[in-house]
């Protein structure tokens, strides 16, 4: 079992803050923005177009524009730069971990980003075979290294949401966007409506709707 992830049943839960979102109507329907110290786990719905990675560079345009550096582990390929530039994100103070790349190979870089303590914010996209098996311990592995860590991280899941302890799933449903120029890898997504659950027991749900500051080009 690796180290850190046991501990006393009478340890006392903390409570995490949170870190900004970028989208000020998505930091309401979260309380503030996306939990510290945890998975964040945003999971697509049955649109291949959800909005999910607009979320996560909105989150890294807040924190790297905030002089904090943000990392990105770009499990299968697809993160862009030129996009997050267009958004307003300060790339000098962000570490680009470029795939695509095997979930071994993903698994260990989210390690030594997580722990090294660096970074106000940290993206996860996994491979797009994800990990063997569901891959439930590799997430609890995470999971617990982010809570010592204390660090925010995104995961943009694939499929399901992961049944970790200590992470926290927001469900999109498909994008209703505001589109601009041709159909295809240049379309831009000038804003539209976030339609989103997250996994709180009360059934908690919200809609969001956002406008970007600029054009940004999706790649979802």
């Amino acid at each position: 079992m690796p180290a850190g992830l046991v501990r006393r049943a009478s340890e006392q839960v903390r409570s995490n803050p949170v870190t900004p979102t970028g989208i000020s109507a998505l930091d309401a329907a979260l309380g503030g923005g996306w939990a510290c110290g945890r998975l964040n786990m945003l999971v697509p719905g049955p649109s291949a177009s959800t909005g999910r990675t607009t979320v996560a560079m909105a989150a890294v345009c807040a924190v790297t524009s905030s002089g904090l550096p943000a990392a990105w582990i770009d499990g299968d390929g697809s993160m862009d730069p030129p996009s997050l530039l267009a958004c307003g994100a300060n790339t000098k103070l962000l570490l680009w971990v470029r795939g695509p790349m095997s979930a071994d190979a993903l698994l260990k870089s989210t390690h030594e980003v997580i722990i090294s303590g660096m970074f106000g914010l940290i993206v996860v996209r996994p491979p797009l075979d994800g990990w063997y098996g569901g891959g439930a311990m590799h997430w609890l592995r995470l999971s617990r290294e982010a809570e010592l860590s204390g660090a925010p991280v995104i995961v943009l899941a694939r499929g399901s949401a992961t049944s970790a302890g200590n992470s926290s799933a927001t469900f999109f449903a498909a994008l209703d966007a505001d589109w601009s120029g041709p159909i295809g890898a240049g379309c831009l997504l000038m804003g539209g409506t976030l339609r989103l659950e997250t996994d709180h027991s009360d059934g908690h749900q919200a809609e969001c709707t956002f406008r970007s500051n600029a054009p940004w080009l999706v790649f979802q």
